[in-house]
């Protein structure tokens, strides 16, 4: 009996077993089950323990989500989602990074919270045309976008000299010279979007389930959950690419690249975040597009995910 309940990982039928084998006359006092209902104790509150911890971390994102999802709702505040996966089978996971379709990736962790100054972002500053980013972990809503730039990019002395950025090869990021930007997610009045594209979270609930797939996918829950999310999100990818084609053919037939906004950098952060045509496309960050001159896409992709 004691090797066949060895590892004890059937507790209920351990525990049993264990009872039934003492219950035995002359088995009272046997040593090796007695040992083994201590270890099944130890391993049972052990258990119990950990499930507290996470019943209790979880209560506590509930009511974080629950947080932004209000505060969202009270300023007009858009949140969107988009693909946790970029392909639907294993097949695809070879394919040439550059010619996929799209490059989503699971998201970090951060969310919007309060602060003695209120509310505070993740934000990404996305500068196109030399393919680089910079990113800030807390962003406050009355900050202007201005005087976040101006510690970024300083003003040159004397109209000269170079910037301290090392990959502005031409001295042309300086705040005076930059034009800010902000991609527009829309898809054009048709309520079945693109899978590159951001569909707009309907409710509270479809925000803690894109929340929760997120942490799991990037392993907090265990492998098991992980790939228990990545077959959901894969059917879930497949059947929004199912639909795409019935109704116009192709996933390659679809809405041209999405228009950019110019903002003023005298706005506050939270200006740009209740505009009407903005949706933030993870819950979480906003990302803005830095620019010399006119804003022109290129075909890089950019894909931050910031939870």
């Amino acid at each position: 009996m004691a090797k066949a309940y060895q590892n004890l990982q059937n507790w209920e039928e351990c525990g049993d077993a264990i009872e039934s084998g003492l219950n035995v006359v002359g088995e009272e006092n046997n040593a090796d089950l007695k040992k083994l209902q201590k270890q099944l104790a130890a391993k049972v509150q052990r258990a119990r323990k950990l499930r507290q911890e996470r019943e209790r971390a979880r209560a506590e994102r509930v009511s974080r989500v629950k947080q932004v999802w209000m505060h969202c709702k009270e300023k007009k505040i858009q949140l969107g989602r988009v693909p946790l996966v970029a392909t639907v089978t294993d097949d695809e996971d070879g394919t040439d990074e550059e010619s996929r379709w799209h490059h989503h990736r699971p998201n970090t962790g951060n969310l919007p919270k309060t602060s003695s100054e209120g509310w505070v972002w993740p934000c990404m500053f996305i500068y196109p045309s030399h393919r680089q980013s910079d990113f800030v972990r807390d962003f406050g809503e009355s900050e202007m976008l201005a005087l976040r730039m101006a510690q970024m990019f300083p003003e040159l002395e004397d109209g000269g000299g170079e910037t301290p950025v090392v990959w502005d090869h031409n001295n042309e990021f300086a705040c005076s010279k930059l034009a800010v930007y902000f991609e527009v997610h829309c898809s054009d009045g048709d309520s079945l979007v693109h899978p590159e594209y951001v569909d707009k979270l309907k409710d509270q609930g479809e925000a803690m389930r894109f929340y929760e797939a997120s942490r799991a996918l990037l392993g907090d829950e265990g492998a098991d959950m992980a790939n228990v999310v990545k077959a959901v999100e894969r059917k879930n990818l497949y059947l929004q690419r199912k639909a795409w084609k019935k109704k116009h053919g192709s996933l390659w037939s679809k809405p041209g690249p999405c228009p950019v906004v110019r903002i003023h950098p005298a706005i506050t952060l939270a200006e740009v975040l209740s505009d009407k045509r903005m949706i933030v496309p993870n819950v979480s960050a906003i990302s803005l597009l830095l620019g010399v001159g006119v804003c022109r896409r290129t075909h890089y992709s950019f894909s931050f995910f910031s939870f």
